[in-house]
């Protein structure tokens, strides 16, 4: 595996990454986009960015699991052999 992949492999840094596009302004202005382009009288779902804004009005709600460190440490080195698949696959 070249060091492309073990970079995109690492497990934290996909956490990190996906904690870090929660929020971003270019999101929003792609899941506006979405509305547009997605929307079609037979599509099974309804758009992309009306699914997101009929989500973010429900109420929050604190999560029932909230898993310890260690456990995410844990669960992490589980799925790590998949982290590597999946980077190889969109890197290579």
């Amino acid at each position: 595996m070249s060091a492309g992949h073990r970079r995109h492999a690492d497990p934290h840094a996909w956490r990190s990454a996906a904690g870090r596009l929660r929020g971003a302004a270019t999101l929003d202005a792609e899941r506006t986009l979405t509305l547009r382009h997605q929307a079609a009288p037979l599509d099974s779902h309804p758009p992309t960015g009306l699914r997101r804004r009929m989500v973010r009005s429900w109420a929050v709600q604190e999560p029932r699991v909230a898993p310890s460190e260690q456990e995410w440490t844990a669960i992490e080195h589980d799925l790590s052999p998949w982290y590597a698949k999946l980077a190889a696959r969109l890197c290579g």
